[in-house]
């Protein structure tokens, strides 16, 4: 929430992806709607502000067969955190005292200037790639490394795009350097936390952080800098501001037993209506007895399904070349309701 201000409405969602049925299966969706209305039929007749679907599958790798991979059925699953440690990413070292250690291309190896910035300082890495858009997950693999310690079984990712799943196809082009992670959207992160700011694409909108930036603009953000750096939602869960008053659904995330949770096809469907609260902000400037008054924008919305709590931020911008030395809450429009 430290943030000069934020061009989107981030909605976060921290819980897991749930069986649709209850009972253990290979896959199942998870869909977060936000609808300019109260009323379930908004999403029949007005256009959403916010779709965002998933899928969700158990445990599966590639594996090795002869010169080829293959990507073996996803086990059954009832339940999965939805963390970038299950989307596609990651991240490959080899240590010194690994046995794969002699078998590193010495292209690949790290030199010691590079080994002495080293976040893990004495205990660097001889070698150390990273999925730049996540490097918590898992799907993300190199050739160099393949050959230096011999894989032949690997992870893939649990969660994905909608039809745009990675395959044993997609996988071997990776390998091979046809395609680079982030190129397509079966070999990128998806899912409903925080970007991180050092990950990709995020770092990218924060500008040219280089040695004039430091010299000319530090602390201020660089001439490049985009105001989009301060959201940190997936980007596919970033939706117009919103006020108060919108319809959010959520499919598969909570337990069928969860008072006003409908059983549908597509599984447990809850619904619940963003809090509205009216936020009015006055601003005065010195020895002013008006105030100027602006109307708070929700720019976050994080619900959290484990505490079953929503918890909305609302925010007010105004330039600083308007001279506004004061700033008081002028009108709570209606009581928050218990969520």
């Amino acid at each position: 929430d430290l943030a000069q201000m934020k061009p989107r409405c981030d909605v976060i969602v921290l819980g897991s992806a749930l069986s649709p049925t209850g009972e253990p299966v290979p896959r199942g969706g998870v869909r977060v709607h936000i609808a300019p209305a109260r009323d379930a039929c908004a999403f029949a007749r007005a256009g959403l502000l916010l779709d965002h679907r998933l899928t969700v599958c158990g445990a599966r790798w590639f594996e090795r067969r002869g010169s080829t991979w293959q990507l073996t059925p996803p086990e059954p699953f009832k339940d999965l955190p939805l963390r970038y440690e299950h989307a596609f990413g990651g991240e490959l070292k080899v240590y010194a005292d690994d046995p794969a250690a002699d078998r590193v291309a010495s292209s690949e190896r790290l030199s010691d200037e590079m080994r002495a910035r080293h976040p893990e300082g004495a205990n660097a890495p001889i070698a150390h790639t990273t999925c730049v858009r996540n490097p918590l997950g898992m799907g993300f693999l190199e050739r160099w490394y393949v050959d230096a310690v011999g894989v032949s079984r690997w992870p893939a990712p649990h969660i994905e795009r909608p039809g745009a799943g990675i395959t044993a196809e997609l996988f071997a082009k990776m390998l091979d350097g046809e395609l680079r992670a982030g190129e397509l959207p079966a070999l990128s992160p998806h899912g409903t936390g925080v970007i991180a700011k050092p990950w990709s694409p995020r770092l990218e909108l924060a500008g040219t952080l280089d040695a004039q930036w430091l010299d000319t603009r530090w602390p201020r953000m660089p001439d490049d800098f985009k105001m989009a750096y301060w959201n940190g939602a997936h980007p596919d869960m970033q939706c117009p501001h919103l006020f108060g008053g919108e319809l959010c659904e959520l499919v598969n995330v909570l337990p069928p037993e969860t008072p006003g949770a409908v059983r549908t096809e597509a599984g447990t469907v809850c619904r619940f209506v963003v809090p509205d609260a009216g936020v009015v902000v006055g601003f005065a400037a010195p020895d002013s007895t008006e105030a100027s008054v602006r109307v708070a924008a929700i720019d976050t919305l994080i619900i959290d399904l484990e505490a079953m709590t929503v918890c909305p931020v609302w925010r007010v911008v105004v330039p600083a070349t308007e001279g506004f030395d004061r700033a008081s809450l002028l009108a709570l429009g209606h009581p928050l309701p218990e969520v």
